[in-house]
């Protein structure tokens, strides 16, 4: 659902923003 995309999308930031 759009949670489990919010949840990849997050995860996708976090590494490209605090590496």
């Amino acid at each position: 659902g759009e949670d489990e995309y919010l949840n990849i999308v997050m995860d996708y930031f976090s590494d490209n923003l605090y590496q």
